[in-house]
């Protein structure tokens, strides 16, 4: 449909679009403005893909009188060294549960300072630090945590325990700053 238009701007309403689509929109479209981001990454917003390689883009949207409107664009290469950021994205996200009164106990009794690198630092008066999970909730579930299964890591060193799917041991992350720091 937008290949074929000879104007450069195209405002549709949603009930037209799914005329045209032989099919509805799903309720997200109606909820949420970030469905019609134009997505030019490749690991989401698929119907984006398909505005944006006809060469259109979402200019204007009207939830609640459910109007969209399409603007030709500028060819857009998906593999090109460039890249457009800062565009919304409609995301569903499931985290996991934490107990924030554990952790603040964890980096209590832990003073504050990383166990691996004992780097300790405050700003503005709170504390750079964070809460690991010795065993972590990715690979455990749903699991009683207790003070003894959380360790405290500066977040560089929190970063480097998650570099593996079975993240390095407080031990290990110490040999690799070492290692590090006897470089420099």
């Amino acid at each position: 449909f937008l290949k074929v238009q000879s104007d450069n701007v195209v405002r549709l309403n949603f009930k037209r679009i799914e005329k045209i689509l032989s099919s509805q929109l799903p309720a997200s479209s109606r909820k949420y403005s970030a469905w019609w981001a134009n997505s030019r990454t490749n690991d989401s917003h698929n119907w984006a893909h398909l505005w944006i390689e006809a060469g259109w883009e979402v200019s204007k949207l009207k939830l609640t009188s459910e109007q969209v409107e399409f603007s030709r664009l500028e060819i857009y290469e998906f593999n090109s060294k460039e890249a457009i950021e800062g565009y919304e994205m409609d995301r569903q996200i499931i985290a996991k549960s934490r107990n924030t009164a554990l952790a603040n106990e964890c980096k209590k009794r832990d003073k504050y300072r990383c166990q691996a690198c004992k780097y300790k630092l405050q700003v503005n008066g709170k504390w750079v630090i964070e809460a690991h999970h010795i065993e972590p909730l990715s690979q455990s579930g749903e699991v009683k945590t207790t003070l003894e299964l959380l360790v405290s890591l500066c977040p560089t060193c929190h970063r480097i325990a998650h570099l593996r799917s079975i993240p390095f041991s407080v031990d290990e992350i110490k040999r690799i700053v070492g290692s590090i720091s006897e470089r420099r």
